[in-house]
């Protein structure tokens, strides 16, 4: 190996191990203010964190800004409440109690003969749901409502018999409290009175617990909506399905609120057909005056293996009846069920 190679070989190893000096001293740099930049952002997250769950100081800025978004808050939630309210039927709170009797009994017959018509199985003892009703009258006080709910499941079934459902196999509405309630509904209030006023409550000493942290209170759902359960099976062709839960779940203002808890879809026929499919065309007779006219049920080539067979729906619905947080002249309302 001659002189000069020696030095280049000594020059390139001199470059090579300050080159890799400067790196080394690069990456530890960048390391080192990686490792700062992310004990700064720890350090930033858990004061963010801290300062949102902090009570609010309770400084008069912070408490009439605090006002002002609350009562924004409460408006909206009682503009889109007032809105459910007026789209829906007002409550007849004049129905008499035998009338709501008289009343389902028409129902009954009216789907009866329009089933019949259309050859639609319809339970055993129909009575949608509310037999209770059919044989006496329910309490003056909850003759508004039993007449509310039976007037609903009427629409609810008529929706079924006029899309042409095989078979309505169940229909049931379980008594609720309310029912028995003898318990007199609040007097009407003139919604064109105005309620007083409500004196605003005397504001907390500055600096006192009471200021620095407030108890959240939910309302409780009986007081801004009633829910009357109904329970509903029916069979059908897949289309009529279709059509039934696109109604139901699109019904014009003044119609009910059907809000549903549960949907079970299974096939009718848990088991598929045979998929051996033997061909036996009959043969046409020479002296056929129109071969075309002849009987050619034999000559199928085809079978639904699946897709023809019918679908049988459960639903668990709650009925939902909005009050009137303004004027309201229901009566008592039934207990929010789960």
């Amino acid at each position: 190996m001659s002189q000069s190679q020696n030095k280049f070989i000594i020059g390139y190893s001199v470059v090579t191990l300050v080159g890799a000096g400067i790196l080394g001293y690069l990456c530890f740099s960048a390391y080192s203010s990686y490792d700062e930049a992310q004990l700064k952002l720890k350090d930033g997250q858990t004061s963010l964190e801290n300062l949102q769950k902090a009570p609010l100081y309770p400084n008069d800025g912070n408490v009439e800004a605090k006002r002002k978004q609350v009562d924004a808050f409460t408006a909206e939630v009682d503009k889109l409440h007032n809105s459910m309210v007026a789209y829906q039927t007002p409550l007849d709170n004049d129905t008499p109690a035998d009338k709501v009797s008289e009343k389902l009994g028409e129902f009954k017959a009216r789907l009866e003969l329009t089933a019949k018509s259309r050859k639609i199985e319809l339970p055993k003892d129909f009575s949608l749901g509310l037999s209770r009703y059919l044989t006496g009258a329910p309490l003056k006080e909850a003759a508004p409502q039993v007449n509310y709910l039976a007037t609903s499941v009427n629409t609810l079934l008529t929706i079924l018999v006029n899309n042409g459902v095989t078979k309505i196999n169940e229909i049931q509405c379980p008594e609720l409290p309310y029912e028995k309630d003898t318990t007199p509904p609040p007097a009407p209030v003139d919604p064109k009175k105005k309620k007083p006023a409500t004196p605003p409550a005397a504001a907390p000493a500055k600096g006192s617990k009471a200021s620095a942290r407030t108890e959240t209170v939910a309302l409780d759902e009986s007081k801004v909506l009633s829910r009357y359960k109904i329970h509903l099976q029916f069979t059908g062709a897949e289309k009529a399905v279709q059509e039934c839960l696109n109604q139901i779940a699109s019904l014009p203002e003044g119609g009910p609120f059907f809000a549903v808890n549960l949907m079970r879809i299974e096939n009718e026929s848990h088991q598929g057909p045979s998929k051996a499919f033997n061909i036996t065309p009959s043969p046409v007779p020479p002296d056929a005056a129109d071969p075309a006219a002849s009987d050619n049920s034999a000559l199928i080539d085809s079978k639904y293996i699946i897709g023809n067979e019918k679908i049988s729906v459960y639903m668990d619905i709650d009925l939902l009846r909005f009050k009137d947080l303004e004027a309201s002249s229901e009566a008592e309302a039934p207990p929010a069920t789960k």
